[in-house]
């Protein structure tokens, strides 16, 4: 069989800043949950504590 990591990630330097590329094993988590994690991670890189909220599941 093939082996696929359940995550791997890349990060390029630029000459402005950085490119982050993510890949994840939909086993670890869904579309929403990754996207949550880089809305997070990008409000933190800006020195923000603006976090967006978690999603409700609960509805």
């Amino acid at each position: 069989g093939h082996f696929k990591p359940l995550l791997a990630g890349q990060v390029t330097k630029l000459k402005d800043g950085i490119a982050l590329a993510i890949t994840v094993n939909h086993s670890v988590a869904d579309g929403t949950s990754i996207w949550h994690f880089v809305r997070s991670w990008a409000q933190l890189c800006k020195e923000s504590s603006n976090i967006p909220l978690l999603p409700l599941h609960t509805r």
